[in-house]
């Protein structure tokens, strides 16, 4: 049975320690009471309480420099008649910009199968599940070069994000971020208007299909490995991640990463697991060192 629509909205912003907001879908009024232009070429930061603004910088620090596919954070952001929100985002590093998707906390909690999830409270704390000192570790070390100016590495990996029609079997692209051309040999102009199915490799066409339908029916988050179509490249193998918003689906892509080679760090968070052993630890430590 599908899910009741809560307000909820998405926006790109800037990728860097204090990003901007570059696009905002027109939900945002429904939940924030803004209009999107008005906040188009605004701080994010300005809009999140001020208790967690350090907090948060960190956590964009973060989320930058590490490879993490997908993050979550639950944290304060204001409202137009001044009051506070509490919502729940989850957000997508996309090359020269991040994808994120904002909904109201005591209306809808999203099931949190993202890499890492962070909880801001208004005092500024940040705390994930199981968290180990290695994590420790290197956000003790941003932080310190935040405190010193000092410039902080970026990963540039491209992936693009792809926004798509709602409620379609086979949904036209409405975006395709411009790093479409690096990863998948195409430009992002090539691909709008076009059906996404038309680049999905045959074989697995029923699969992403039902996956689609699952995370607009049950706001789900859905990841999953895909091979795309490349004129250049021919057949391109990417991980992938769909999520959905009440105005449309988005997918997000990378390069294929075998298991092997993901951050051992990661947590099943829902279960509250930690899957990292002793050596995978010690392997963590000595990279960052």
């Amino acid at each position: 049975m599908a899910t009741t629509p809560v307000p909820d909205f998405f926006a790109f912003i800037e990728q860097n320690m204090e990003p901007r907001f570059l696009y905002i879908s027109n939900g945002i009024t429904e939940l924030l009471g803004y209009r999107p232009d008005e906040l188009v070429g605004q701080k994010f930061i300005d809009y999140c309480h001020p208790d967690q603004a350090v907090s948060m910088r960190l956590f964009s620090v973060y989320t930058l420099v590490r490879d993490i596919f997908l993050s979550g954070s639950t944290f304060h952001i204001k409202h137009k008649n001044g009051t506070w929100v509490n919502v729940e985002a989850m957000g997508c590093c996309c090359y020269t910009k991040r994808v994120i998707r904002i909904v109201p906390v005591d209306q809808f909690k999203p099931h949190k199968k993202v890499d890492e999830w962070f909880e801001f409270s208004l005092r500024g704390d940040v705390s994930v599940k199981n968290w180990r000192q290695s994590h420790e570790i290197l956000l003790n070390e941003l932080q310190q070069r935040l405190m010193r100016n000092v410039d902080i590495p970026i990963n540039p990996e491209p992936r693009v994000c792809f926004v798509l029609e709602r409620s379609k079997d086979h949904p036209v692209i409405m975006y395709a971020s411009p790093s479409a051309e690096f990863l998948l040999g195409v430009q992002s102009g090539e691909l709008t208007s076009n059906q996404l199915t038309a680049y999905l490799h045959p074989d697995e066409l029923p699969t992403l299909v039902d996956r689609m339908k699952q995370v607009q029916d049950d706001a789900t988050v859905s990841m999953t490995v895909l091979h795309f179509f490349s004129p250049t490249l021919t057949w391109v193998k990417l991980d992938a991640v769909f999520w959905a918003t009440q105005e449309s689906l988005l997918l997000v892509v990378r390069s294929y990463k075998p298991k092997t080679h993901q951050r051992p760090w990661r947590f099943l968070l829902d279960s509250g697991t930690d899957t990292t052993s002793d050596a995978e630890l010690l392997e963590f430590a000595t990279e960052i060192e």
